[in-house]
């Protein structure tokens, strides 16, 4: 039998697989470990032991796989630091004998990137077109990456000069049918010129645990002249009298749905306008019509015929 002395200095290579290699504050994540080894041998009574910069052991992963000529493991699951940065920590295995050969110890680093979590947001149900002075009313939604709670946090309107028009409170729900789509009910007063302008809806992550990064959205206001006359449009069927509540009526930049009893309103300067109106399961219509005064007008929309399955 070979003794001790005799033996041969074998040769050991670890390797780590980090996945993601990028990975949000306080998320799982995969390890998986290979070692390979001259002469090859098969490991499988050895683990790759994972450590912190302070030496703490996180984990340990057995090396269960031996193809003849490399061992590996199934993933180790740790979940990341709360602080963001690169933590540096250490993947080693102790020094082992076989029959023919004494290997060393080897360590391998591992650089794990720890993001803040991402925020998305968004802006929906804001007017299409607003008077000076008006007050625009929309929604905020702000969503985690990873799904974290953004309630009693704060969403912020800010002007293309990045004055602050508006904040409000997020809401302890989430929006109807989704998952972790936090929202806030924002009004803001118009105080700008007739023309587009560029605002911005933002989310401060400041102070929130695990970290949270920013989010912000860019919406448009559109600023139109006062309206001096009421356009009063009655929906309809076809056959003249059946009202269509929900219909959309648009007179660009204007847009109104009309009530329970198929009417929308609108008022608009003086001018020319195409005038849309849809409805669902009809033919939408369109029409010009002059602006001078006060107007009442009726859009009748055919039922839309749709082809027999076959």
């Amino acid at each position: 039998m070979t003794s001790r002395s005799e033996k041969s200095t074998g040769q050991v290579a670890l390797s780590i697989e980090v996945t993601p290699t990028s990975v949000a504050a306080g998320a799982e994540f995969g390890l998986l470990a290979r070692v390979s080894c001259t002469p090859a041998c098969d490991l499988a009574s050895l683990a790759v032991v994972i450590r912190s910069e302070d030496g703490a052991c996180l984990g340990e992963i057995a090396l269960s796989h031996f193809d003849g000529a490399t061992n590996s493991t199934d993933d180790l699951v740790l979940r990341a630091p709360l602080s963001v940065g690169v933590h540096r920590w250490t993947a080693s295995i102790e020094a082992f004998e076989t029959d023919d050969a004494a290997y060393p110890a080897v360590s391998e680093p591992i650089a794990l990137q720890v993001e803040p979590h991402a925020v998305t947001v968004n802006v929906w149900d804001l007017a299409s077109a607003l008077t000076s002075g008006s007050a625009a009313r929309m929604h905020v939604g702000v969503r985690c990456a990873c799904g974290c709670s953004l309630a009693g946090r704060s969403v912020t309107i800010h002007d293309e000069l990045g004055n602050l028009v508006a904040s409000a409170r997020i809401a302890d729900e989430v929006w109807p049918r989704t998952e972790a789509l936090y929202y806030a009910q924002v009004q803001a007063t118009v105080d700008a010129d007739v023309g587009l302008h560029r605002w911005k809806a933002r989310f401060s992550g400041a102070g929130l645990e695990p970290s949270h990064g920013d989010g912000q959205a860019d919406f448009s206001i559109r600023v139109v002249p006062a309206g001096e006359h009421l356009v009063q449009v009655h929906a309809v069927d076809g056959d003249g009298a059946t009202p269509l509540p929900g219909a959309i009526v648009t007179m660009h930049p204007f847009r109104a749905v009309a009530d329970h009893r198929g009417i929308a309103e609108l008022r608009v300067p003086k001018g020319s306008y195409t005038l849309f109106v849809s409805a669902r399961r009809h033919v939408s219509n369109r029409a010009v019509v002059e602006v001078d005064g006060d107007l009442v007008t009726q859009s009748q929309l055919a039922v839309e015929i749709r082809p027999e399955r076959m």
